[in-house]
């Protein structure tokens, strides 16, 4: 079994999720709050910025700085960012804080079936090889790059002639196939699989095909994270919790998604499970017996 671990943010539970702002006694006061940016000599804790009823002002004026000894780490278990599309910034924040990584996950791929036994890898236009090449050496230990890999725009047909015999077998094993040749052709270490929300009623038969993926990446020193979708009253909820002690030993690690919460079905949910709660719960639902399992396997995100 992979040694694997615990996402920054179950750091921040105890410290972060507890804090909240103080409505403001004088809005007159907020104006004209310069926002200050880059680096400081002394960290949040020795500014005092780190308090359970932290000030609008603060937040507006020292969001955008940060401690000058990025490559100091508090945290000692496993770190995996995400750099996303939608804020820029993220890839200048991998290479400023990249001693702080074990994974980068940039979202850029898609995957999509073509034709029987024949798959396509979708978004290498936006690979930067330059930038994986920074964030490398700007690590201080061995950093892997493992983009984001999404099943996208699957039809009804697909689905089936993957997930049911007799096609299955031949469908899995050129998928994985021709991700381990992606991986291999642009110097990646691997991917984070995002699919459990994208194959329906075919969440049943993930399971094995996720432990044969999780076995053909270690066979080529890849790596595999699977991305757990968040708690929504669904179902299947119940399923990825039992699902958790099959995937766990076959993969490095199971990101589970706490900010993406809301139902647009169930919109009372949104207001029932705030992302602290969902934590809780994902953590209590592992409880007694499958706790020292997530917190050497579990990604909060």
């Amino acid at each position: 079994m992979k040694c694997i671990v615990t996402l920054i943010q179950l750091l921040f539970i105890s410290h972060v999720c507890l804090a909240t702002l103080s409505p403001p006694t004088d809005k007159k006061s907020q104006k004209g709050v310069k926002p200050q940016e880059g680096s400081r000599k002394n960290n949040v804790l020795d500014r005092k910025l780190v308090v359970e009823t932290p000030y609008v002002k603060d937040i507006l004026k020292y969001h955008a700085t940060y401690h000058q000894e990025t490559s100091l780490r508090n945290f000692k278990n496993t770190v995996l960012g995400y750099v996303t599309p939608w804020n820029s910034k993220g890839y200048d924040a991998a290479k400023t804080w990249a001693p702080k990584f074990d994974y980068i996950s940039p979202v850029w791929l898609q995957i999509k079936r073509q034709s029987p036994n024949v798959y396509i890898i979708s978004g290498l236009h936006d690979v930067d090889h330059a930038w994986m090449k920074t964030v490398k050496q700007k690590s201080v230990g061995d950093l892997k790059i493992v983009p984001r890999l999404l099943f996208e725009n699957w039809e009804a047909s697909d689905l089936q002639s993957f997930f049911m015999e007799p096609t299955s077998i031949t469908e899995q094993k050129a998928l994985i196939d021709e991700v381990k040749k992606a991986c291999k052709q642009w110097h990646f270490n691997g991917v984070v699989l995002e699919i459990l929300s994208q194959i329906g009623k075919y969440i049943d038969k993930s399971v094995k095909f996720i432990q044969q993926f999780g076995l053909q990446m270690t066979e080529d020193n890849l790596s595999l994270i699977i991305v757990y979708p968040p708690f929504r009253g669904y179902p299947s909820d119940e399923f990825f919790i039992q699902a958790f002690n099959e995937i766990h030993p076959y993969v490095n690690a199971v990101s589970v998604m706490t900010y993406d919460f809301s139902n647009p079905q169930k919109p009372e949910l949104e207001e029932l499970w705030p992302p602290r709660l969902l934590i809780a719960d994902w953590m209590t639902s592992q409880a007694p017996q499958n706790m020292g399992t997530f917190r050497h396997t579990g990604l909060l995100t």
